[in-house]
């Protein structure tokens, strides 16, 4: 994934399937996305079951079990971002952390 001609983030995947139309590309048997700044310096990854990264509008939803990594370690069950990880929601979160998060009941 790109933006402005720069790559965003690297998805790798065990399985895809792309629907043109749409924009989704479906992705089984496992995913990891690496994340990179504007800089082209990786900043973080996340890593689940499956999910469904959608190029045009995009943002990710990543599906199952799910670990992502930026300075903390989250884990959860699902997980729904853009593609610069400014606006993101983990479903059962669980890690630990240092920093202070909003927490939604």
């Amino acid at each position: 994934m790109s933006r402005q001609d720069k790559l965003s983030a690297r998805v790798y995947a065990g399985r895809m399937k792309q629907f043109n139309e749409t924009g989704e590309v479906y992705i089984g048997d496992s995913m990891r996305v690496d994340f990179y700044n504007d800089e082209g310096r990786h900043t973080s990854f996340l890593k689940s079951d499956s999910g469904i990264v959608n190029e045009k509008k995009q943002n990710l939803i990543a599906i199952g079990n799910v670990e992502f990594r930026e300075r903390d370690t989250l884990y959860g069950t699902g997980f729904r971002s853009d593609v610069r990880l400014e606006n993101w929601t983990i479903d059962k979160p669980r890690g630990s952390t240092r920093r202070e998060y909003d927490v939604e009941d």
